[in-house]
């Protein structure tokens, strides 16, 4: 780190302008066991919002800043700790908002790939903040929204967490509201802290001991490249069952007393199991890990993956996987 930039992160926190917190369990899967880097681009989300009616630059910045005053992961950078990266989160920052005119008949192949550059950007995990917004102007009335946040301070549900409450802060600049947005119940550090002081040897255990019975001898699928081989770069792929296809999918859960995503997994399993040749499948699904209702308004990376085991014994009837796919599962 230069000199320049220890000093001000030492000033900052002399002054009370900003605080340490350890990494967040979510957070340190990121970085101490994840593939992937911490500043790869794959680990960027983007969110493209289309934005009809009259909308200044002044009202959409004054409205942002109320969320970054809401939600602390918007003032929040990593720094390299002698013991590992820490959270380091400020209590005032700027919003991080551009504009730019487009053409007003940008198709949305063009406009498509404009967000590709903004979410292509990389982030400076260590100076923050870890978002942007920029809005694409394509006429006074008409705007699209490009929304890229870092992993590192967002999962799913952080979008739409975003959404809210950007809106909610918009229609109050609009109406003249002086006191910004409530506070959220419990911030992403509180959460952070009582994850921590929960997660001890008494907790782990146990459940060590469960997934370590659930998940010994299993082989990957595949062969992973060595990490010196390996170049992340994001695709995105878009898969809808269609109505002819869908429809039938859930008269058989029904019928089956099972639900669709035991449904859907089961057949996943089989599918797999047909284009490997393994038998022993083990799917990867992602939970919220927003159990607590008092952290549902904030945003942050929450969620993790739970590995699902499944044996595929190709002389089975689909109907019996089914059933033990399901029990297993609920």
């Amino acid at each position: 780190m230069a000199d320049d930039k220890r000093a001000r992160f030492k000033q900052w926190l002399a002054n009370g302008e900003a605080c340490l917190h350890p990494l967040t369990f979510p957070q340190r899967e990121l970085w101490e066991t994840s593939l992937a880097p911490p500043a790869d681009v794959s680990n960027h989300i983007c969110c493209v919002i289309n934005v009809r009616g009259l909308i200044s630059p002044e009202d959409c910045m004054a409205s942002m800043q109320r969320v970054v005053n809401r939600q602390e992961v918007l003032r929040l950078s990593v720094l390299p700790g002698k013991n590992g990266p820490v959270q380091l989160i400020r209590t005032q920052r700027e919003p991080v908002m551009r504009f730019r005119d487009i053409p007003s008949n940008s198709s949305a192949q063009a406009i498509e790939e404009l967000a590709l550059g903004i979410f292509y950007e990389p982030f400076d995990l260590v100076q923050g903040p870890l978002y942007r917004v920029e809005v694409l102007r394509r006429a006074p009335d008409d705007q699209v929204m490009v929304f890229t946040i870092h992993h590192a301070i967002a999962d799913g549900w952080t979008l739409g967490v975003f959404v809210q409450d950007l809106c909610a802060a918009y229609v109050q600049q609009r109406t003249g509201a002086s006191n910004g947005l409530a506070p959220v119940p419990t911030s992403y550090s509180a959460w952070g802290t009582a994850e921590r002081a929960f997660w001890q040897p008494a907790e782990l255990e146990p459940r060590i001991a469960f997934w370590r019975s659930r998940l010994t001898g299993i082989h990957r699928l595949w062969s992973v490249p060595d990490e010196a081989d390996v170049v992340f770069l994001p695709r995105r792929l878009v898969s809808q069952l269609p109505a002819e296809i869908s429809g039938p999918v859930r008269e058989l859960a029904r019928r089956s007393g099972a639900t669709l995503f035991s449904t859907l997994l089961a057949a996943f399993q089989v599918t797999l199991s047909r284009w490997t040749g393994a038998e022993d499948i083990v799917v990867g699904t992602p939970v919220a890990n927003r159990t607590r209702h008092d952290v549902r308004e904030t945003m942050g990376y929450f969620s993790g993956v739970v590995p699902l085991r499944g044996q595929v014994e190709r002389g089975r009837p689909f109907s019996e996987h089914l059933r033990i796919v399901h029990q297993s599962t609920v």
